[in-house]
C-alpha cells in the first residue's frame, strides 16, 4: 500500500508539472500574438510583457509544487532524504516573491498615464 501511495504521488507530480509547461508555452504563444500585432504604443508591449513575466512566475509555483509532491513520493518510497524538499519549497517560493513584484509593477504600469 506504501508503494502505491508514494509511485501515486509521483505520478501526480509529475502530470502536474507537466501542466505547468504547456501553461507556460500557451503564454508564451499568447505573447508572441500581441508582440506581432500592428504597431501601438510601447506601454501595450510593456504591459504584456509583464503580463507574461506574472504567468510564468505563477507557473513556476505551480512547477515547485508537482516537484514538491513527486518528490515527496521519491520519499515515502525512501529514494530522497527529507532535506531534498527544500530544492522546490526554494522554487516555490521564489516564484511567489517574483510573481507579487510583477504584481505590483504592472498595477503602477497600469496606472500611470
Amino acid at each position: 500500500m506504501r508503494e502505491l501511495a508514494a509511485y501515486g504521488l509521483m505520478i501526480v507530480g509529475g502530470l502536474i508539472m507537466v501542466a505547468s509547461v504547456v501553461r507556460g508555452i500557451s503564454a508564451y504563444r499568447r505573447f508572441f500574438r500581441t508582440r506581432n500585432a500592428p504597431p501601438g504604443d510601447k506601454r501595450q508591449r510593456a504591459i504584456a510583457g509583464g503580463a507574461l513575466a506574472y504567468s510564468e512566475a505563477l507557473n513556476l509555483v505551480m512547477f515547485g509544487g508537482g516537484l514538491f509532491v513527486l518528490m515527496l513520493g521519491a520519499m515515502i518510497e525512501s529514494y530522497l532524504q527529507a532535506r531534498e524538499l527544500l530544492a522546490p519549497i526554494g522554487l516555490i517560493v521564489g516564484g511567489l516573491v517574483t510573481a507579487q513584484v510583477w504584481r505590483e509593477a504592472m498595477a503602477r504600469l497600469r496606472n500611470s498615464a
